[in-house]
């Protein structure tokens, strides 16, 4: 049969020979395209280049974001131990409030503090005596500002500042109690009663005279009683009547019409008996809820004050400073101390502060 089947071929026209050609050569493929297993070479292409675009994408991944710390809050710290002036605690306590709540800081109030209170967020520490502890804290601490208030034996350091280290200068109030006396008082007739106390009473008395000799020089008077200004009086028992009351009297006999009384004998009876002997009154901060018709000022060292002052350098991070307890002269009365004469009276504070006048008396003198 194949022999028979070649020998026709040879025979074949050529153009029929290339049909048969073309004939036998799709039957081949068809038979290879049709094996089990086998996708067709379309195919494949196709898969193959849907390989390649799903390699080339670029597939997210998730990311896991840590979560922000929460800052520190800031904070300022009033120490006041067990023992404390609580006036003085109060005073601070009111500026720092007020201060504190301008600056964005929250205030505590602790009566002991221990390294371990001391958070990043603490940019202030003001302590008042007994001390806390403040210098081995200022050390531990480098990052805080510490205020140490009326606090004796500390020395300054880059972060430790003093406000009134020597205590309270009560012979600098008096002084300018006498100063301002001999201001408005005619014929310079002043007095002060002073504690019978040897010590603490003669230094009040003894600087009250300096302050108004200071204006008044010899202090001479024009018309009687003829006697030596500025005067004193002793007083014992402040909360016996008979005594502030012969305190008083001997001031009145003699003519004095101005009067200093230092918060160590300072009474409401005393003082509403020379209110109504119509006499000038000097004291310490004006007694709250009172009224006095004739109150001329008062006298006394503000350590809030000093604060006040310090508070920007402190929350920049600026310590070390050393500074003297201020001198504050308020409730005044305007009718007597005029403008210009309270200018007098601030040029002697600031030359009480910078040591250039001294309220004692100068030895053999």
């Amino acid at each position: 049969m194949q022999i028979l089947f070649h020998l026709r071929y040879r025979f074949l026209s050529w153009p029929v020979k290339v049909m048969i050609a073309c004939l036998a050569s799709g039957l081949l493929i068809s038979a290879c395209s049709s094996r089990p297993g086998t996708a067709p070479v379309g195919t494949v292409t196709a898969v193959t280049e849907t390989a390649v675009s799903l390699t080339s994408q670029v597939i997210p991944t998730a990311t896991r974001t840590a979560p922000t710390p929460t800052p520190a809050p800031q904070t300022a710290i009033l120490v006041a131990p067990s023992g404390s002036d609580q006036v003085l605690v109060e005073r601070l306590k009111t500026i720092m409030e007020q201060q504190a709540s301008a600056s964005g800081l929250a205030l505590q109030v602790k009566d002991r503090l221990v390294t371990g209170d001391l958070q990043p967020g603490v940019r202030l520490v003001v302590g008042v005596p007994p001390d806390p502890g403040l210098a081995s804290l200022a050390a531990g601490a480098p990052s805080t500002q510490f205020v140490a208030v009326e606090i004796d034996g500390l020395k300054p350091s880059a972060n430790l500042s003093l406000i009134g280290g020597q205590g309270n200068p009560v012979s600098d109030e008096a002084f300018l109690a006498g100063y301002l006396a001999a201001i408005i008082t005619p014929d310079w007739r002043v007095g002060v009663i002073n504690p019978a106390d040897p010590t603490t009473g003669t230094g009040i008395g003894d600087a009250f005279k300096n302050g108004a000799r200071y204006f008044c020089g010899l202090c001479r008077p024009a018309y009687p009683p003829f006697v030596i200004y500025p005067q004193s009086s002793s007083l014992s028992n402040p909360s016996d009547q008979a005594s502030w009351q012969a305190a008083a009297d001997a001031l009145l006999r003699n003519g004095v019409q101005a009067v200093y009384v230092p918060p160590e004998v300072s009474t409401p009876g005393l003082l509403d008996y020379l209110d109504k002997a119509k006499v000038e009154i000097i004291s310490g901060q004006f007694p709250s809820g009172q009224s006095y018709g004739h109150w001329l000022a008062s006298v006394y060292h503000d350590p809030g004050a000093g604060l006040l002052q310090l508070w920007p350098d402190l929350l920049a991070g600026k310590g070390g400073a050393t500074l003297p307890l201020p001198l504050v002269v308020d409730h005044v009365d305007s009718n007597l101390l005029s403008a210009g004469k309270m200018r007098l009276v601030q040029q002697a504070i600031n030359e009480l502060a910078q040591g250039s006048i001294t309220p004692d008396t100068v030895p053999g003198s």
